[in-house]
């Protein structure tokens, strides 16, 4: 899963495990809502592929929310 939740992702993006099976993206310099809409949607799809281990296919699911700073958020993260 490691390897998928870094997958196509830039130098200055960050994948980071929050908790449980919780993970966060931090994406910067993002055009807006579009561009950040269609990265996670990449992403989801690349995740969700069906895990196989040792002869048997595990269904992998994902959700996700977005929140963009500063329309989401009165401070950023850094």
């Amino acid at each position: 899963m490691g390897v998928r939740l870094k997958a196509g992702l830039r130098a200055t993006d960050t994948v980071a495990r929050i908790g449980g099976g919780d993970v966060a993206w931090e994406l910067p310099h993002v055009a807006g809502q579009a561009s950040v809409d269609s990265k996670v949607r990449k992403r989801i799809r690349a995740i969700e592929r069906p895990v196989h281990l040792d002869n048997i296919q595990i269904a992998v699911a994902v959700s996700a929310g977005i929140s963009l700073y500063p329309h989401n958020a009165k401070t950023s993260i850094h």
